[in-house]
Order: structure tokens, then C-alpha cells, then sequence
């Protein structure tokens, strides 16, 4: 978490944060240390942007609902392909966001009230 958090704050993202922290991880259940760093850069990366995405649906004026997004890699997940396109409440897509595997797939768009009104929610 150290490595994680010296690397964030030298503005480290993806690739280069994998770089960074990869001599600082064990392998533990991947196949070495590389990939570990690689799935935990990808995840540290996903939660970034989801919190980020959580944080502005609460702060715009009448959003109650978000879209979920996931299964666009093609890892074909039943659960991830399952929950691709569907509308969920604020809360439910925070719960789904940080309850992901870790593939660094699942997003969240909030839906405006225009938007929701065209699509009849």
C-alpha cells in the first residue's frame, strides 16, 4: 500500500505505476510479480476513476440513477455481462462498483434527468 501510495503521488497511473510497484510485490496467486503489479495498478486505477464518477453523480443537480457498464473487454464474465446496461440507484452502483473483480471493467455514467425522461425511467 506504501508503494501504491509513493507512486500516486508522484502521479503514476497504468503501466507506469505497475512498473513501480512491481519490484515491491510478490506474486501471490498470479503467475509473477509483473502481473500481479499489473492487476493492481489496472484496479487501483478503476477505483480512481469510479470514485471520481460517484462524486460528481451526487453533486449534479437531480441525478438519482446510473448506468452501469462492464464486460467490455470481452472477458465474458456471466455476472459482468449480466449487469452491463443495467440502471441502478447512486448507492447500488457504488456497492457494484467496489464489489468487482478485479479486471479494472466495471464503470458507472450517472443518467441526468433528460436523460432519464428520454429513456422513460
Amino acid at each position: 500500500f506504501e508503494s501504491i501510495a509513493d507512486g500516486r503521488a508522484q502521479g503514476l497511473a497504468s503501466d507506469n505505476l505497475a512498473r513501480f510497484i512491481r519490484d515491491r510485490v510478490e506474486a501471490g496467486p498470479w503467475r509473477d510479480a509483473a502481473t500481479r503489479a499489473r492487476v493492481i495498478a489496472r484496479t487501483e486505477g478503476a477505483f480512481a476513476a469510479n470514485s471520481v464518477s460517484l462524486q460528481v453523480a451526487r453533486e449534479m443537480p437531480g441525478v438519482e440513477l446510473m448506468m452501469i457498464h462492464d464486460n467490455r473487454t470481452g472477458f465474458d464474465d456471466e455476472i459482468c455481462s449480466a449487469l452491463d446496461g443495467t440502471v441502478v440507484t447512486i448507492a447500488e452502483a457504488e456497492a457494484l462498483l467496489f464489489a468487482e473483480h478485479p479486471n479494472g471493467s466495471r464503470s458507472a455514467t450517472p443518467i441526468t434527468p433528460l436523460l432519464a425522461e428520454e429513456m422513460g425511467l
